[in-house]
């Protein structure tokens, strides 16, 4: 839905799944008691490029979202589930389409299994019609497509200071326009393993590898096989928040479709910020490395990646968020399109006011844009604007 893009991010390690994993689609916390949560939401907007093209077409709105959220809990299990779903409809006639249909939903599930050993898994959907900043590329209008993505990992404690973490995730890309799926339709995939050592008792030093294949079902030229030696901290802050950074070497192995000599050897990096304090909250990640371009003809990219939000509440009723995000995409492959880079920025301001038990106001006003040095078909600009109604049903 148009009231909540998110940066796009490279596909990573299991540890920013738990990061974000008491934050639903909106930012907001979910509550861990059990029971269910149903929102209805409608909104009044202007959007100043609906299409996302270097020629902009602006058009008023309305959507309408529907969110249904379940929280189950015991002494040893947890599960949180979500689904959402709505419906923009753009005014203006001058549009190929008016109407962008939206839907979405997140499994969660953690399970103690003893007291040395857990267990999480989680899985999520969305289907997608407008540019969103979700996944690689998505920042450019490429139809509707749904991004899929899910993982488990397991922990275990062997010595009092020693434990290891092993996960699984993978991340589809599935496109409805067949020119789309037959050029950028995949499954990324990472195979992890950290051991981490407890230094401090809020500081774990951390070992970790991971191997990285991304498979085209299309075009096999296309695929690549990634994997990282990596070193780097787990940083306890105070109870709720937390630091992690990890450091170090990405190895890659490109088919000839990504152009290039086949092999790509470069540094790697990712920080992520997690803070919690009385009214305040922060969340930011910044990463360097390889990623999928999400574009035609175009292979990997090196991309540098900044995102956040930070929020406040302010009093019981009234809470104010800014996030924003930054891309610094690097498109260098021998291919038809040559090399180029694109800026992306992506920002935002939020503030909503319950006027009642159930009900709340929100506000808003974002500004997306990319900038492209190889063609104006891949620079616009966009602003939003919105003004809408929540209700607690």
């Amino acid at each position: 839905m148009t009231t909540s893009p998110s940066v796009s991010v490279i596909p990573i390690t299991l540890f920013f799944v738990v990061i974000c994993s008491n934050i639903n689609l909106k930012g907001e916390e979910i509550s861990r008691q059990s029971g269910w949560d149903i929102n209805a939401l409608v909104f009044e907007g202007y959007n100043s490029n609906v299409e996302a093209t270097s020629s902009p077409t602006g058009s008023f709105y309305t959507e309408i979202d529907l969110e249904l959220g379940r929280v189950f809990s015991t002494p040893r299990l947890l599960i949180e589930a979500e689904l959402e779903g709505g419906l923009d409809f753009y005014y203006s006639r001058q549009l190929n389409r008016n109407l962008y249909p939206e839907a979405g939903g997140n499994f969660s599930l953690s399970y103690e299994i003893s007291p040395r050993t857990s267990l999480t898994f989680d899985t999520s959907g969305q289907f997608l019609s407008q540019p969103s900043f979700t996944s690689p590329g998505s920042y450019q209008d490429q139809g509707d497509y749904f991004f899929l993505s899910g993982g488990t990992s397991i922990e275990h404690r062997w010595r009092p200071r020693i434990s290891t973490i092993t996960s699984w995730d993978a991340n589809f890309y599935l496109y409805a326009d067949p020119y789309y799926q037959d050029s950028l339709g995949r499954v990324e995939q990472i195979f992890g393993n950290q051991t981490l050592f407890l230094w401090k008792p809020t500081t774990s030093l951390v070992q970790e590898y991971r191997l990285n294949p991304r498979t085209y079902f299309q075009d096999s030229s296309m695929d690549s096989l990634g994997q990282y030696f990596l070193l780097g901290a787990n940083q306890k802050l105070n109870p709720r928040s937390e630091v992690l950074g990890r450091f170090g070497v990405e190895q890659r192995w490109t088919g000839s479709g990504n152009g290039g000599n086949g092999h790509y050897l470069g540094p790697y990096g990712e920080i992520a910020l997690s803070y919690t304090a009385a009214r305040n909250n922060i969340d930011l990640i910044a990463t360097y490395g390889t990623q999928s371009s999400g574009l035609v003809g175009v292979g990997e990219s090196d991309t540098f990646q900044l995102s956040g939000e930070v929020s406040r509440n302010l009093g019981k009723k009234t809470k104010v968020a800014i996030s924003g995000g930054y891309q610094l995409n690097r498109f260098s492959q021998t291919t038809a399109s040559g090399g180029f880079e694109n800026d992306v920025v992506n920002l935002g301001v939020g503030i909503e006011r319950k006027i009642g038990n159930r009900v709340s106001l929100e506000a808003g006003y974002r500004y997306s844009g990319v900038v492209s040095d190889g063609g104006n078909d891949g620079t616009y600009n966009r602003n939003i604007i919105y003004l809408g109604t929540k209700i607690d049903l």
